[in-house]
């Protein structure tokens, strides 16, 4: 059953961020955040809002029950008058009836979009400095004459949110101009307590409240992330008596509800450090032609699966990091760069923590796929080694006319034979640890003799019956007391299978050229050569 709770609005110092106004002001459009479902669910409406034309006559204002906009039977205004309406405000003005400072009211003249005029009331507070009305807007609760709490009444330009709805279904970039991934270190409050981190902390913070967002989230303000925004709404956050603003994203394979803005209100993830999820981010296809202004014209010339050639030029230093794997996360892996052909992915922006790069991504025989910047860093600058893709690439028809294309391709086959040896010694060494570090230096030390078949088949029998039985498997020994599954693992199928039932069990005899095998119930029970 609904409780009427009444509504009292005050004036508070905070800041709406965005779009939000600290006091409602003369001329301005606005729209106040839809409440709660669970306010909903106690309250009947607002108590602050009252008919123009019955409230105030005379230059006076009357602000009785019966003087509500919208008035029911509970003499309140419902939710549904105020929500998802755009109200213009006409004026605003102090009132007092005995000329009282503390007595004195704060009232806005509204007009709704269907020509509907209202009044706000917000009792005065003086500010002891200025003697002026304080800034900000709360809606205070009761309970049967009981004060239970204070919450923000939070209100937003509708035009704000529409130019919002038009980022949706573009794709945008992480862009921190050259700052830390997460932003700005800052202080801030988290229930009451002074806490240290980064601007973009608080976004995710704030986002972690909402039961959608599952998926980790660090990674979502590394500088090239992309993000595409597929709708603008408000959402229920728990503890607040407000709905707040938010993007659904979709990043890679992952869905998050991202808030637009720092929660208003006085809920316990009011962090009060006014970011705008939006300048976190730019328009992905604009900012990628910009950086490639800036690139040599050959740059034009590179294009998807085009052929390029490592190694009659400067090379890269030995671990350098702007060689690296391509990775969505922090803390790429060097990659070890050989002579030889390379084939040009795409041309994009890196995954960085620090300022935004564009690279060229590229695939070596193995399709493994590595990114090699476009521009060096002041501190890469070098005679001796190649800092940037033009350093150290040839275009393949560069190298037609400098030297002979057969002589290259020699050479580029002999670095990938070398390469791919290495490769493999390296997996063989890997192998080799694995085994011993599960099996002990026995068993390795045989493990290197079997063959890549031999090897499959003993890590298929070790996973499941231990080393020793795998060994027996591999060298084709069967044990009685085996089951059908060891027997035919060490020697095969059987060419025929004699099976007889009775009140004793089931009795097998597998068929062999040479050889069978007996089986009571399952278990090997006898062997004849």
């Amino acid at each position: 059953m609904k409780v009427c709770i009444m509504l009292l609005v005050v004036m508070m110092n905070s800041v709406f961020t965005y779009a939000q106004a600290n006091i409602l002001t003369k001329d301005e459009e606005v729209m106040f955040f839809p409440a709660s479902s669970n306010l909903k669910e106690r309250c009947l409406g607002y108590d602050c809002f009252y008919d123009t034309e019955k409230s105030y006559k005379n230059h006076k204002f009357y602000d009785k029950d019966k003087n509500r906009f919208a008035v029911g039977k509970n003499k309140l205004t419902p939710f549904s008058e105020i929500e998802g309406h755009r109200f213009l405000v006409n004026q605003t003005q102090k009132y007092t009836k005995d000329g009282k400072i503390k007595n004195e009211t704060y009232i806005a003249f509204l007009t709704r979009e269907d020509g509907a005029k209202l009044i706000l009331r917000v009792p005065f507070q003086p500010n002891n400095k200025c003697n002026d009305i304080t800034k900000g807007m709360v809606v205070t609760f009761y309970d049967n004459g009981v004060l239970r709490r204070r919450v923000s009444i939070p209100f937003i330009q509708p035009d704000s949110i529409q130019k919002l709805k038009g980022l949706i279904g573009k794709e945008l970039i992480r862009n921190s101009k050259g700052e830390y991934y997460l932003g700005e270190k800052i202080n801030y409050r988290v229930d009451g307590k002074l806490t240290t981190g980064y601007t973009l902390n608080t976004i995710i913070e704030n986002a972690q409240r909402l039961s959608e967002n599952e998926d980790d989230m660090t990674g979502i303000f590394m500088n090239g992330v992309r993000i595409t925004i597929n709708d603008i709404m408000f959402k229920d956050v728990p503890q607040y008596s407000f709905k707040q603003p938010f993007a659904k994203v979709k990043c890679y394979a992952s869905t998050f509800y991202l808030p637009l803005f720092d929660y208003y209100g006085d809920g316990p993830s009011t962090l009060n450090t006014n970011y705008r999820l939006v300048d976190c981010f730019e328009d992905y296809a604009p900012l990628l032609e910009s950086f490639k202004k800036d690139l040599p014209p050959v740059t034009n010339a590179l294009v998807n699966d085009l052929e390029v050639y490592y190694g009659r030029r400067k090379k890269f230093r030995e671990n350098d990091n702007n060689v690296h794997y391509a990775s969505y996360y922090i803390g790429s892996s060097p990659y070890k760069i050989s002579d030889g052909y390379y084939r040009i992915d795409k041309i994009d922006f890196d995954f960085t923590t620090n300022k935004l790069k564009l690279c060229i991504y590229m695939k070596d025989s193995l399709n493994n796929l590595f990114v090699v910047p476009t521009k060096a860093s002041h501190y890469d600058s070098s005679k001796e080694y190649a800092c940037t893709f033009y350093d150290a690439f040839y275009l393949k028809s560069d190298i037609v006319t400098l030297d002979s294309l057969e002589n290259e391709k020699e050479k580029a086959a002999h670095a990938l034979e070398l390469a791919h040896k290495n490769f493999v010694i390296e997996a063989e060494k890997r192998e080799i640890s694995s085994i011993t570090k599960r099996y002990g230096h026995k068993i390795a030390t045989y493990y290197k003799r079997l063959s890549e078949s031999d090897r499959n088949t003993f890590q298929k029998a070790a996973a499941k019956w231990g080393a020793n039985t795998a060994k027996d498997i591999v060298e084709g020994f069967v044990r009685i007391g085996w089951n059908r599954e060891k027997c035919r693992m060490s020697w095969g199928e059987p060419r025929d299978i004699n099976t007889s039932i009775g009140v004793w069990g089931r009795h097998e005899q597998w068929c062999y050229y040479s050889s069978y095998l007996y089986f009571e119930n399952g278990i090997l029970t006898s062997i004849q050569n």
